[in-house]
């Protein structure tokens, strides 16, 4: 979809198609790529830890760039997800102790 003077449209000509597709081909591939490369670099545990943040710096950038509205929900949904976080690190170091 493609926003034009506060307009939402679809493509109508095949080379507006073919941009969408490569641009979604491009930061799908590119960004799989990019987790496949970093889980060589990290553990797997690590990188579990890594993309977990993801959503959660996802909606807050959405929020403070975009001023997406976040409602109590998500709020909860964030606690959970940073409670998890925080409590696999902690048993983690309690672990290699």
């Amino acid at each position: 979809m493609v926003i034009f003077d506060g307009h939402i449209g679809m493509p109508v000509m095949a080379g507006g198609w073919l941009a969408l597709c490569g641009l979604a081909f491009l930061t799908h591939i590119g960004g799989q790529g990019m987790v496949s490369v970093c889980f060589k670099r990290v553990d797997e545990a690590t990188g579990s830890i890594i993309l977990l943040w993801q959503p959660f710096m996802s909606a807050l950038l959405g929020a403070l760039v975009l001023g997406e509205v976040l409602n109590p929900w998500h709020g909860l949904g964030a606690a959970f997800v940073m409670a998890a976080v925080a409590y696999i690190t902690v048993f983690r170091r309690r672990r290699a102790i």
